[in-house]
């Protein structure tokens, strides 16, 4: 043995704004990746990306990369929904190989769940671009959650916001899209924490055609119950993002996917201070530079380091391709909730 790490041999198809500001800047702090060859449709892009990044080769046809490059063991597919079901499917269906995808990883829930088909037909898997789960916050607060004295599940209250969001990818209305791709997030972050969402009830407001909202209750098949806020009325430039996870006589919060607060009752129940409020938590908060680097925090240099992981150790991730379809489909229950005025189920 020389001691060389084994590296998973990748190519990316996509090198528009969000592979160049979010996930090409990762790949110089993944040593388990080899990047191998880049594609993009335009030509400057696939140069660019592959000087700027490290890639041997670059492409305009995923045809031919996919028929040129015999030894890759993944792909890693950026671009809007559509492109990406439709490029995934063929990666799958040419080669067997694993695809990383972004969310939402299909424009609708139907075509996210034939997308998982194809890949289980295949014998592969793919992974969908659910960064929040590899946020160190919500790494750590997972962890708390799955520890016996923490207990089960009971509450989840969410909030995500972004700035103005109007109509993306030929979709009708406003509100669909953002549903489909920002709050989509949180529909896969509660149920990370947990479990399937089987109801919701939402209300939708509508400032202007980029500004709108939903507040939401959720029921998740374990029994536990949800509330969520998620609206494009704040602004762009500020995070301001909230969860908090309630257990047994234990509970926890996560602020702006940096801070987290643990309250453990056990912890602070033995201790002998008769007449002082024992409401006291444990904190965790990044630390270095005055301005860290929220790729790293934010969870995408980690997403993509579990893609190598998952094919190098012949594993499957978390957040696969079923899981993007559920939180489509979860998104689509809004909806119909707002639509109708009522509870909706959520397919199975």
């Amino acid at each position: 043995m020389d001691g060389t790490q084994r590296q998973a041999r990748i190519a990316f198809i996509g090198a528009g704004r969000h592979a160049n500001n979010l996930l090409y800047p990762c790949l110089a702090q993944i040593p388990e990746i080899d990047l191998v060859a880049v594609c993009d449709q335009k030509e400057d892009l696939a140069r660019h990306a592959a000087r700027a990044y490290g890639a041997r080769r670059w492409y305009t046809d995923a045809n031919r990369l996919l028929g040129e490059e015999p030894e890759l063991d993944g792909v890693v597919i950026v671009g809007a929904p559509q492109m990406m079901s439709t490029l995934g499917a063929q990666v799958l269906r040419t080669r067997s190989l694993p695809i990383f995808v972004e969310k939402p990883p299909a424009i609708n829930a139907a075509e996210a769940e034939a997308l998982a088909t194809v890949a289980r037909e295949q014998g592969a898997w793919g992974q969908v671009g659910f960064m929040k789960r590899f946020a160190a916050a919500y790494v750590l607060a997972k962890q708390a959650t799955e520890e016996p004295w923490f207990g089960p599940v009971s509450t989840i209250h969410c909030k995500f916001t972004n700035g103005e969001s109007g109509c993306l990818w030929g979709l009708d209305h406003a509100g669909v899209s953002f549903l489909t791709g920002q709050a989509i997030h949180s529909f896969d972050l509660i149920q990370h924490f947990g479990g399937s969402v089987v109801e919701v009830y939402g209300r939708y407001l509508e400032r202007s055609p980029v500004r709108h909202g939903f507040a939401i209750t959720v029921v998740f098949a374990s029994g536990a119950i949800g509330t969520l806020n998620v609206n494009s009325f704040e602004s762009w430039q500020c995070i301001d993002e909230y969860l908090s996870v309630s257990g047994e006589l234990n509970y926890l919060t996560v602020d702006d996917m940096l801070y987290l607060h643990l309250y453990r009752q056990e912890a602070w129940g033995k201790l002998d201070m008769p007449g002082l409020v024992q409401n006291f938590s444990q904190e965790w908060r990044p630390t270095g530079p005055v301005a860290p680097d929220m790729r790293l925090l934010a969870g995408y240099r980690d997403e993509l380091r579990e893609f190598a992981r998952c094919l190098l150790e012949g594993d499957r991730p978390g957040p696969d391709l079923e899981a993007g379809a559920s939180a489509l489909r979860v998104g689509e229950a809004v909806w119909a909730s707002c639509r109708s005025g009522r509870a909706e189920a959520v397919a199975g």
